[in-house]
């Protein structure tokens, strides 16, 4: 597996476990995320403070159905599952998208669809 992979590997892992440091030792400080439909984030504060989430308690279940690695980006398709505040369960397929330089995150892009019922 390349580093780049090991790295989006950890970067979920981070969020498994709500693991700020964890994630952000993986990002450039000039970190953009854009999370479509929904809003862009600019930097390691703002990425930072998008982690968790104020409409989510606790940490998500992802789970990662594979990486595909082309030049410096990483594409991730995965499922997840999250509590909303106030008990509802949010659930959703993603993709995640990865743009590095050297070997930070330095972009990242992703895709959320719920999934009803």
């Amino acid at each position: 597996m390349s580093s780049r992979k090991r790295a989006v590997g950890a970067y979920f892992d981070g969020f498994r476990a709500s693991d700020h440091e964890a994630i952000l030792a993986l990002v450039s400080e000039d970190v953009v995320w854009v999370i479509h439909g929904h809003g862009r984030r600019e930097g390691k504060q703002a990425f930072d403070r998008e982690i968790e989430n104020d409409a989510f308690e606790g940490s998500p279940k992802l789970t990662v159905e594979r990486l595909i690695e082309e030049g410096d980006t990483v594409v991730a398709p995965h499922l997840g599952e999250g509590r909303l505040r106030g008990g509802d369960s949010f659930r959703f397929a993603g993709v995640t998208v990865f743009g590095f330089d050297g070997d930070l995150i330095a972009r990242v892009e992703s895709y959320i669809v719920p999934i009803q019922g």
